[in-house]
């Protein structure tokens, strides 16, 4: 099986480094690339084409909802989840709005941010998680 590309763009180094650690224990997951902010995380997602993008909603740099729709309009196939600090409606609509697959609560354990993965991955169409 082939494994998937993904990438992580966070502003927490602890974050984003136990996070590859336990997709790459897994087997079938590849971290093709990390960032710790929104102009570093778009260059980087658009030069390494992984197959879903796990992106702080928070980094610094331009905004999430317009680094979803640069995204879109250069890797369209990809999977994008933003991964919220809190359960607003209203930003969790503007994610969806820009083209988001859906999001994940910052304070979800990773085991549990894993399942989203693959449940985002195995979905055809866009959906939305929490």
């Amino acid at each position: 099986m082939k494994s998937k590309r993904i990438f992580i763009a966070g502003d927490d180094p602890l974050f984003r480094v136990s996070l590859k650690i336990e997709l790459e224990q897994i087997g079938n997951f590849q971290v093709v690339g990390e960032a710790r902010n929104a102009t570093a995380a778009v260059s980087g997602i658009c030069s390494s084409v992984p197959d879903l993008s796990i992106i702080d909603s928070a980094l610094p740099g331009p905004s999430a909802e317009k680094n979803i729709v640069r995204l879109r309009q250069v890797i369209p196939g990809m999977k994008i989840v933003m991964l919220a600090t809190f359960g607003d409606d209203d930003i969790i609509k503007c994610f969806m709005a820009a083209g988001a697959d859906g999001y994940i609560m910052k304070n979800t354990e990773n085991h549990e941010i894993i399942k989203k993965i693959n449940y985002f991955l195995d979905k055809n169409k866009t959906s939305q998680s929490e």
